[in-house]
């Protein structure tokens, strides 16, 4: 009797998948990606992937899996709180219970003991990593501490996998893995062909991947239409790589209510705005995002470009580079022995010349700046 594959999932900011061995099941309507998106309709029912996206902007979260990164529970959006009274938990549990229910109507059932790995941010914490594995247990889903793999090393182990490393060994790998809500970055030493020859010398993170982008834009939208003052107050990225401070205020998650409904209502749609030109500049030098006539009038689009992109992700991708020369200067100090005479530390690019594969991951990375920066980090 052959043995059940293994199952992987992974819970994205942005999207969740499940793979069982080596195929990615068709969760999504129209993708194989179920959207990460939980809302409310008016009734106060929940709204789940897909349907969630066609939900009342002022009643839907994007980034539920921030709620863990942020240590947050309560939902204080406004809009939310009068329909009902809901929590991230159970908005993250519903979520999972349909990821759950849609896995196993493709063959392949979540709830009954398997071989599990379950991606997680490096950036998490053992508190924040049992409040995941108590909320996967709660959606029926037997997971434990021993079944969370970091994500950027779950990428690194999959492309090593799929590559011929007979005579290309030693190598270093680095994973630069930017999604939704955090940065992740692995360093992964490959001394032969073998499982036992691969060896994990750092993995960090950082709170701030493709939700800050989406606020920037935001903020600088808002500054042109001269609403800067309608903005939510948020936190302010820390300069330097504190791993474990959450970074900012997501908007869909913040504490701040603001008295004027209308001021969270252009706040959600400048967001929405910036997700637009965000994606579709990804690809177009320029691109066009509609405004709501009745909350922006008499302005009914905007224009955005990518060097303006740009312009805005320089701080945070400055921010991302830092983090890159933390991992391998952590990496360095894996790879020394006790009884070693101490050496000179290694130049910053020496340590970045020692690196042969730089492997990008996450949605994030299809942006072109981020190529185009570690293009210039490297080499």
């Amino acid at each position: 009797m052959r043995p059940d594959p293994v199952v992987c999932l992974d819970f994205g900011t942005t999207k969740t998948l499940v793979a069982a061995g080596d195929h990615v099941l068709p969760l999504g309507r129209l993708d194989r990606w179920m959207p990460s998106l939980v809302g409310l309709d008016h009734t106060g029912a929940i709204l789940l992937g897909e349907e969630a996206d066609l939900a009342d902007p002022e009643l839907r979260i994007r980034s539920i899996k921030r709620a863990i990164t942020k240590r947050r529970n309560d939902i204080r959006d406004t809009a939310i709180a009068t329909v009902r009274r809901t929590s991230a938990d159970e908005l993250i549990v519903a979520l999972l219970d349909r990821v759950a229910d849609r896995t196993a109507a493709q063959g392949v059932d979540l709830r009954r003991p398997r071989t599990l790995a379950v991606g997680c941010p490096s950036v998490w914490d053992s508190g924040q990593r049992r409040r995941f594995v108590r909320l996967l247990n709660a959606a029926g889903i037997p997971a434990s501490l021993a079944d969370l793999v970091d994500e950027p090393v779950a990428a690194g182990i999959a492309w090593l996998e799929r590559q011929s490393l007979s005579g290309v060994t030693p190598l270093r790998l680095v994973v630069f893995d930017m999604g939704g809500g955090t940065l992740d970055v692995a360093v992964i030493d490959v001394l032969g062909p073998g499982e036992d020859d691969i060896h994990l010398l750092a993995a960090v993170g950082r709170a701030e991947a493709g939700d800050t982008l989406d606020e920037a834009i935001a903020d600088d939208l808002a500054r042109d239409l001269g609403l800067a003052d309608d903005d939510p107050e948020v936190d302010a990225p820390l300069a330097g790589p504190n791993f474990a401070d959450p970074g900012f205020a997501h908007p869909d998650l913040d504490d701040t209510d603001l008295a004027d409904p209308d001021a969270r209502r252009r706040r959600d749609l400048l967001l929405d705005a910036a997700r637009r030109l965000k994606v579709a500049l990804t690809t177009e030098e320029e691109a066009v995002a509609p405004l709501a006539r009745d909350l922006f009038a008499p302005i009914t689009e905007v224009w955005y470009q990518r060097p303006r992109l740009e312009a805005v992700f320089a701080p945070q991708m400055d921010r991302a580079v830092e983090l890159v020369h933390v991992a391998l200067r952590i990496a360095h100090l894996s790879t020394g022995t006790p009884d070693a005479p101490p050496e000179p530390a290694p130049s910053p690019e020496q340590l970045l010349a020692g690196v042969d594969v730089v492997l990008l991951a996450g949605g994030m990375s299809r942006v072109p700046y981020v190529t185009h920066r570690l293009r210039q980090l490297f080499g």
